[in-house]
């Protein structure tokens, strides 16, 4: 594991000490399948997010560990740690975040969201790094952009599309993807699906995926108060 990740981390464990008490925190844990025809793979992912306002900043830490098994090759193991810094009121939200993987990437960027009646605008754009053992450094960089309807509090439907751009190549990577979610009103429970696509490699996946929700009492309001910075960090191209 590289060396920012975990200075990064001890960073994010201090400021999570110290915002711990100023509020209560929120968010989810969950699980997920995802399976490619195309590239003969599939993945079995856990995740979890927790953000901690501490007035109008607030602190969010997300990890995501995933295992992928691809026919003719032995199963990988992956994870990705990441940390937000963000301001957030009831019409938009700005900050920063670092990402680490154990595979020796990072990424770095800024990221934003805009908050309307019942749909939700997102972007994020980052500096991508391959620091592991023979790594060539500088990857490039990725801008990602999303939209998500709220069709009710509890039903969302999205849309998102990731370029991106590495150093050298002349050309992008374009990965664009839908997913729905529902959570049920009766149990902090949320079920989900998605599809995601790249034309370049000609490779699409579907996913299933299931969420356990706390401190808030519905997607529309995690969406707006709870973990929602950086869903999907780039880091998971790798």
């Amino acid at each position: 594991m590289n060396k920012l990740f975990v200075a990064t981390a001890s960073a994010a464990a201090l400021l999570l000490a110290a915002s711990a008490a100023a509020a209560q925190p929120s968010g989810y844990v969950g699980a997920s399948y995802a399976d490619s025809n195309d590239a003969d793979a599939h993945a079995w992912g856990v995740e979890g997010a927790a953000v901690f306002p501490a007035g109008p900043v607030q602190v969010q830490v997300d990890a995501a560990g995933s295992e992928t098994k691809v026919k003719g090759f032995s199963n990988d193991k992956a994870f990705v740690g990441t940390g937000h810094v963000f301001y957030r009121n009831d019409k938009w939200a700005a900050g920063a975040f670092v990402s680490g993987a154990d595979q020796g990437f990072y990424a770095y960027g800024g990221e934003g969201a805009l908050y309307l009646d019942r749909v939700t605008l997102s972007a994020a754009v980052g500096a991508l790094r391959d620091e592991s053992e023979g790594g060539v450094g500088n990857l490039g960089t990725a801008i990602g952009v999303g939209g998500k309807v709220f069709v009710t509090d509890n039903f969302s439907l999205g849309a998102n599309y990731t370029s991106l751009d590495p150093k050298g190549s002349g050309g992008t990577l374009d990965f664009w993807g839908l997913a729905g979610e529902y959570r049920f009103d009766k149990a902090p429970v949320s079920v989900s699906l998605g599809y995601q696509r790249n034309d370049d490699l000609d490779v699409d996946a579907w996913s299933i995926g299931a969420r356990w929700h706390f401190g808030t009492g519905s997607l529309k309001e995690q969406d707006r108060k709870g973990a929602s910075m950086g869903a999907g960090s780039i880091l998971s191209l790798f």
